[in-house]
């Protein structure tokens, strides 16, 4: 309980709540909750899953020791160092027990929710011994994970993987971050004020998401049957946003420098991962340490790793409004294209790449971006159609969102392409109608609603 209300407190900090009686509300509810927990969870367990632990000189105090049973402890006279030998029958149970666990985790649900927890209780009343089933679900709502991590690692290696990927999807979907927390919160609070008062409000469906702190969220990377791989990443990313946030970034970057369950250290494959998910996460100018800065480098790099190059130094340009950064994402981008990285196959890494390239098209200057344009594209009429294609896909989606910056800097982006475009010798591709139809839709839509309201007005 003090560790979750130690991680609640860091991770609501950098969100500048200032109040003292917010902070007291939540570490009360958390202490509430953790005392609720403790008690139903002990309703689960004979006397005989409680023990006695004496540290120095403090009294004797009992310790819950839910998910396995305590061992006698020996008499006097007894051999206090037994070897007994597992019989057939204990390891075929073993195993038919585990096999069960890989069989019930696709199917299990993976709320933490008190209701969820009050229904488990709810099930044991009646008494007999927990199954690994139980046992490994009881874990999850209590936030067990090193017991989450023994359990799958105990089952074949395949089977853990399966099951652990399984679980961070799960809590990747069920989990709410601290921000989230206080906006409920909030929200109770208001609608508690407004029924006192008599008014009417709209009763807003129970939120079935559970607070996810950073302490659970490195004991969850802990407890990988392995090393984690490219296809965990959304998930990760999704845990990082809701449980570590930017209150928690320095200790993760930390991690990740000596490495995390197979991201970051200093392996090829783990400084990509590394870059990945930081950029997955929206950090990825904190991820050139694990990228080929360096121009030297860009030859032995992979072409995912060279996106990546090209989105941090896009994205430290643009932030930190730096000519200097942009003209190498520029540099980067030209090598792709003379290189030829984007062959038979690569589809997807060349979408990621044009993702990359319409966000610096915008931050370079008008001339620039079409000298990148027509030296490096127009020269490959495929690549040519595909940003074509891309940057139409990109101004629809701008067009349907109430962002007018975004719309503005998307149109201008394929004006600088219908300029390049229109300086070809040979015609203009088939998918240039797509950059048409956006900008009569744009034109439309701005007639529509920046006309005069009144057809009797002007």
């Amino acid at each position: 309980m003090a560790r979750a209300t130690k991680d609640l407190n860091r991770d609501l900090a950098h969100e500048g709540r200032q109040g003292k009686d917010r902070w007291m509300k939540v570490i009360i509810n958390t202490a509430r909750a953790a005392i609720g927990i403790w008690v139903l969870a002990a309703s689960l367990f004979s006397s005989e899953d409680l023990r006695g632990q004496t540290t120095g000189a403090s009294a004797t105090a009992q310790q819950l020791v839910p998910f396995r049973q305590a061992e006698a402890a020996p008499g006097p006279g007894t051999n206090s160092n037994p070897a007994p030998t597992a019989s057939p029958k204990a390891n075929t149970n073993e195993v038919t027990a585990t096999r069960g666990l890989a069989a019930s985790i696709p199917k299990m649900n993976f709320e933490r929710t008190p209701e969820a927890l009050f229904e488990a209780v709810q099930s044991q009343k009646s008494g007999g011994k927990l199954s690994e089933t139980e046992k490994f679900r009881l874990a999850v709502l209590l936030g067990d994970w090193a017991y989450v991590g023994r359990a799958l690692q105990a089952l074949p290696g395949e089977d853990g993987r399966t099951a652990y990927s399984r679980l961070l999807e799960a809590l990747a979907t069920n989990s709410l971050s601290a921000e989230q927390l206080f906006q409920q919160m909030n929200a109770r609070a208001s609608s508690s004020s407004s029924s006192s008062s008599g008014s009417s409000s709209s009763q807003r469906p129970a939120d079935k998401r559970t607070v996810l702190l950073s302490g659970d969220f490195h004991a969850l990377v802990d407890a990988a049957p392995g090393d984690l791989a490219a296809g965990d990443i959304p998930s990760l990313s999704a845990l990082v946003k809701v449980a570590v946030g930017s209150g928690g970034k320095q200790d993760l970057l930390k991690r990740l420098e000596g490495g995390m369950k197979g991201f970051g250290g200093n392996s090829p494959n783990g400084r990509k991962l590394a870059a990945q998910l930081l950029s997955s996460v929206g950090w990825i100018t904190e991820a050139g340490a694990y990228l080929p800065l360096q121009r030297e480098e860009w030859s032995e790099a992979d072409t995912l790793t060279l996106v990546l190059t090209l989105e941090y130094f896009t994205q430290l340009g643009v932030e930190k409004r730096d000519e200097r950064q942009l003209k190498r994402a520029a540099e980067v981008c030209a090598f792709m294209m003379q290189t030829s990285r984007f062959g038979v196959g690569e589809g997807s890494i060349f979408r990621q790449a044009t993702d990359r390239f319409i966000k610096l098209l915008p931050a370079l200057e008008a001339d620039d971006a079409e000298q990148l344009i027509r030296e490096n594209f127009l020269t490959q009429p495929v690549l040519t159609v595909d940003l074509v294609l891309a940057l139409g896909d990109a101004g629809q989606q701008a067009i349907k969102g109430a962002d007018p910056r975004l719309r503005q800097q998307s149109l201008a982006t394929q004006n600088i392409l219908l300029r390049v475009l229109q300086g070809k010798k040979s015609g203009l591709p088939e998918a240039v109608h797509v950059l048409v139809m956006n900008w009569l839709v744009e034109a439309e839509q701005t007639y529509r609603y920046g006309g005069p309201q009144n057809p009797n007005s002007g």
